[in-house]
């Protein structure tokens, strides 16, 4: 809604907003003042003020008769605040008229865009330049929005802290009973170590010679360092409920548990086993098979710590949102009634442990003749399994799609040579 807002605002609302003040600043002169005796003036803030006489619909008719003068309206022109100046006195203004934090502070974010745009190390570039960034256009624009952030805060004052812009229940969910001193603090942390994790890729982008594993290591430092400086702010048991709400293992939680109603006592258990499973077996976009073939198993018997926890219901229910696979394996199975969730959740498991042990088999390079007639025996033996859960049809037609055709490896027996 917030996006909305502003939209609107750089339309019409800041004008509008300061309008108001200029016009509630002149209403006790305007009710006295004759046609005549309204001249312009220029007010503080750069609004200069005009009076002009109409008639009020629906006002009562002065004492003085049919001929009484009408009330007078006060418009306003708009001019452009030219300075910091400038700034701080529409700042005042609004206050001094009562508008609410949130709607001044939209008008300052608006005011700041105008104010910077020219200096922006993007204008006047064509658009297929906008979006690539160097060090050196990284480093400019953080310059600049550290002096907008800087003037932010100079003009807001208190009403420029981060845990002065939340709304209740964006900060509750994200900070819980935290104090506002404590929660300024985090977002402080979490926009420098962003800064950095920014500027870090800023300086890798396009660079082939990049190493991944070292890069792997500088950001796992850098989020080791992060949670040092977190914990000299918060108790272990503050720190402890921050990282329930905003750990990358509690973001995965959370988006998996979108199909799910648990209580909070099962999510503090679900979290537990879940930044377990993360902190043994970390997700990386690069890994080795050693790395993968553990996380699979280790995610196996996670899923099964779930199962036992939420029930057979919910568990299904769970793992469709956690899960592509399981959630394809559900889909491609429903054509067949008598094929339930529980046993869509055993050809799911079927299915990764066949994936297992062809990952572990084709190590060590291309397989010998003796041992592509195991593997042919081991694929057989996983065909009989899944005709077994689901029926000859049903598996027929499920080894034709989707993942489902990892059935059907190595199951012809090879061409004769030169055939």
């Amino acid at each position: 809604m917030k996006s909305v807002l502003y939209v609107l605002l750089a339309a019409s609302l800041v004008a509008n907003v300061v309008l108001g003040v200029m016009a509630r600043r002149s209403a006790s002169a305007v009710s006295t003042a004759t046609p005549a005796s309204a001249a312009t003036s220029t007010g503080a803030t750069g609004v200069r003020e005009a009076s002009t006489q109409a008639a009020v619909a629906g006002q009562p008719k002065a004492s003085g008769g049919d001929n009484a003068p009408s009330a007078v309206l006060t418009g306003a022109v708009w001019h452009a605040p030219k300075s910091e100046q400038d700034l701080h006195r529409i700042v005042a203004d609004l206050r001094a008229a009562g508008y609410p934090p949130d709607l001044i502070r939209a008008v300052v974010n608006e005011l700041l865009k105008e104010h910077f745009a020219s200096r922006d190390p993007n204008a006047g570039q064509p658009f297929w330049k906008r979006n690539v960034q160097t060090p050196e256009s990284f480093a400019a624009q953080s310059a600049l929005g550290n002096e907008r952030r800087a003037l932010f805060e100079a003009l807001l004052g208190s009403d420029a802290r981060p845990s002065s812009m939340m709304d209740a229940d964006s900060r509750e969910r994200r900070y819980g009973t935290l104090s506002d001193d404590k929660i300024d603090a985090l977002a402080k942390i979490e926009r420098d170590y962003g800064e950095m994790s920014a500027e870090a890729w800023a300086k890798r982008r396009g660079n082939m010679t990049t190493n991944m594993e070292a890069t792997m290591q500088a950001q796992q430092l850098m989020e080791k360092e992060k949670m040092a400086d977190m914990a000299a702010v918060l108790t272990p048991e503050e720190l402890a409920q921050y990282e329930m709400r905003n750990s990358p293992s509690a973001h995965t939680l959370i988006n998996n548990l979108r199909n799910v109603d648990i209580t909070e006592a099962e999510y503090a258990r679900l979290y537990q086993a879940q930044k377990t499973l993360d902190e043994a077996n970390p997700q990386r976009a690069t890994m080795d098979q050693n790395a993968y073939l553990q996380r699979q198993t280790a995610q196996m018997a996670f899923n099964e710590e779930v199962r036992t926890l939420l029930g057979e219901s919910r568990f299904y229910s769970y793992l469709e949102g956690a899960d592509h696979n399981y959630a394809n394996v559900a889909k491609a199975l429903t054509a067949y009634p008598t094929v339930t969730s529980a046993v869509s959740y055993q050809v799911y498991r079927l299915q990764n442990e066949l994936q297992l042990t062809m990952a572990q088999a084709s190590r060590g390079g291309a397989p010998s003749p003796e041992k592509m007639a195991e593997i042919r025996t081991t694929m057989e033996s996983y065909n009989t399994r899944l005709e077994t859960l689901i029926g000859v049809e049903a598996a027929a037609a499920y080894r034709k799609q989707g993942m489902g055709r990892m059935f059907d490896s190595y199951r012809n027996a090879p061409r004769p040579a030169g055939g």
